[in-house]
């Protein structure tokens, strides 16, 4: 159980380290990152959820990180440790921004934002050549 709980923290730990590196590696516009609710956009597994949400509007945690795992702008490599990130950090983060309603203990996912403002705002985040 310990083994278990610390394996949860360092997914935790390497999740907001993860954040920290895209804020001072300037990969986020500072208008965006304080704009009202746009920091649910700051991460690129975040940004993955909220596209995949619109396209589909629920989806399990474990469907969630299963489909993630297979993109290749997501850094994880093991589907239980996306688990994790998404259940402790990602998905949080969406519901606090209002965009989700998360089930912790079932582990549904909900968009509860209109699909097509979430594209429209996914769209506006991604870089124009």
């Amino acid at each position: 159980m310990v083994v278990g709980m610390a394996q949860e923290l360092t997914v935790v730990v390497l999740s907001l380290l993860d954040d920290l590196a895209l804020v001072l590696s300037g990969g986020l516009d500072d208008s965006l990152l304080f704009s009202s609710g746009f920091g649910a956009f700051t991460h690129p597994v975040r940004q993955k959820v909220l596209a995949l949400l619109a396209d589909d509007g629920s989806l399990t945690r474990a469907e969630l990180a299963e489909k993630l795992v297979r993109d290749e702008d997501v850094s994880y490599e093991r589907v239980e440790r996306l688990e994790v990130a998404l259940h402790h950090n990602h998905l949080p983060k969406l519901e606090d921004y209002q965009y989700i309603e998360y089930d912790a203990r079932k582990g549904d996912v909900v968009l509860w934002e209109d699909p097509e403002t979430v594209r429209g705002l996914l769209d506006s985040k991604r870089p124009h050549a």
